[in-house]
Parts: C-alpha cells; structure tokens; sequence
C-alpha cells in the first residue's frame, strides 16, 4: 500500500486524473495503519480538487486532518487543512 501512495504522491500534481484513478482503485480495506489511511483520504482530496471534483462533504480530508493533528505532524496536518479550506470553499460555490 506504501508504495501504492508513493506513485499517487508523485503523480499529484502532474497527473492528478491518474492519480485520482489510482487512488480510487485502491482496494482500501488493505489499509490497515491510522497514518495509511490518513495519508490516502488527504492525497484522495489533492486529486479530486486537481482534477475538478467536486465534493459535497469535507468527511474524506477530516480523516487527515485528525489523524496528522493528534499525532503532532505539523507538516501534514497544516497541509490537510489548507486542502480542507479549499474543499470548503469549492462546496460553497457549488451550492450556489
């Protein structure tokens, strides 16, 4: 799964619709640590918001954003909440 990421992670922001694909072909039972399944739900929503997705719920990115928060990673978690902002904001202009 590691390295299922590690592709998706360098696809991002080159290929987002293939690393949306692959992301979203994961079989995701086959996630099995907090920070596995954290570090999907915030690479899920960069290709969903790269490729012009868009959401309707913020639940993907609150996954990264709690996780990478409780386990102190500043990085990541300032990360997944600049992505959760530009989720909100993107559900704002689709409901209007």
């Amino acid at each position: 799964m590691d390295a299922a990421l590690d592709r998706a992670q360098r696809q991002i922001e080159t290929h987002p619709d293939s690393a949306f694909v692959a992301l979203d072909s994961l079989d995701r039972s086959h996630l099995t640590t907090r920070e596995q399944k954290a570090r999907h739900a915030l690479l899920y929503s960069i290709a969903l918001e790269n490729c012009g997705i868009a959401m309707t719920s913020d639940s993907i990115i609150n996954i990264a954003v709690s996780y990478y928060t409780e386990a102190g990673d500043t990085e990541n978690a300032e990360k997944a909440l600049f992505w959760k902002e530009r989720i909100i904001e993107g559900m704002k202009r689709h409901v209007r």
